[in-house]
């Protein structure tokens, strides 16, 4: 994967206590591999606990919806 540009994000939520939240985001992605423009979306769900005055992500999960043929990843 080379040239890799974020977009903005689509979809974003957040739910959140006084030292535990979870994050939901959506990213556009692009990126060229083996020569071929690529266009994708990332998902990520995180988990983030308060230690003090600062979130640290304690735990997260990231997804690539595709149909067969949308993505690509070189070895």
């Amino acid at each position: 994967m080379t040239h890799i540009r974020w977009g903005k994000h689509r979809q974003f939520h957040v739910e959140a206590l006084s030292t535990l939240a979870n994050v939901l985001v959506e990213l556009p992605i692009s990126y060229q591999s083996e020569g071929k423009e690529v266009e994708t979306l990332f998902r990520y769900a995180l988990t983030l606990t308060k230690e003090g005055e600062q979130w640290k992500i304690c735990s997260g999960m990231a997804s690539v919806p595709f149909m067969a043929g949308t993505y690509s990843f070189s070895e």
